[in-house]
């Protein structure tokens, strides 16, 4: 059961505190409308920190009116499941993770990665900026880079690097193809 809650918070936050370190831009989240498409993706996500490393399933639907999250832990159990309207969050987590556990990060690095330029940049916080070259979201405060987010293609079909400098964890979505 330790393992467990272990590999679920490594997953989900990719930091071992319950609370995101100052260098983190915070807890913000996009409209659901501002992400300007709707999809759903099954993801393989893929989590690394400290030599450690886990992966899950995901199934992200984005609409308009809703960004739902659902993540299977290594045995099948739903760990996290998400649902952002734009003005509430609804959470549920598995109970062997703690009630403080900061799943809104979860959703947040995802939106960072996926929306667009325009919505991203209008939601940073002061003192935050992002920086686009091909294949590169890069994301700095006080000209400092805090995350790094790396496009081997289409983010829709190949896989999405995402590294977190500041709080030391490195994720990977590789999305899943229908026939696999």
């Amino acid at each position: 059961m330790q393992k467990l809650k272990w590999l679920a918070l490594l997953l989900l936050s990719g930091c071992a505190a319950s609370r995101p370190r100052p260098a983190d831009p915070g807890l913000f989240l996009l409209k659901p409308a501002e992400a300007g498409f709707s999809a759903t993706l099954t993801q393989v996500i893929s989590v690394s920190k400290a030599g450690s490393s886990v992966e899950v399933m995901a199934v992200v639907e984005i609409s308009p009116e809703s960004v739902k999250l659902a993540a299977l832990g290594p045995m099948g159990n739903r760990v996290l499941s998400l649902v952002w309207d734009g003005k509430k969050l609804i959470q549920e987590l598995d109970p062997s993770l703690s009630k403080d556990f900061p799943a809104t990060l979860t959703l947040r690095d995802m939106m960072l990665a996926y929306w667009s330029q325009e919505a991203v940049s209008k939601a940073l916080p002061a003192r935050w900026a992002m920086k686009l070259s091909p294949g590169k979201r890069e994301f700095f405060k006080d000209g400092n880079e805090v995350i790094l987010i790396s496009y081997s293609g289409d983010p829709f079909k190949d896989p999405i690097d995402f590294e977190h400098k500041a709080l030391g964890y490195k994720l990977r979505i590789r999305q899943v193809a229908a026939d696999e």
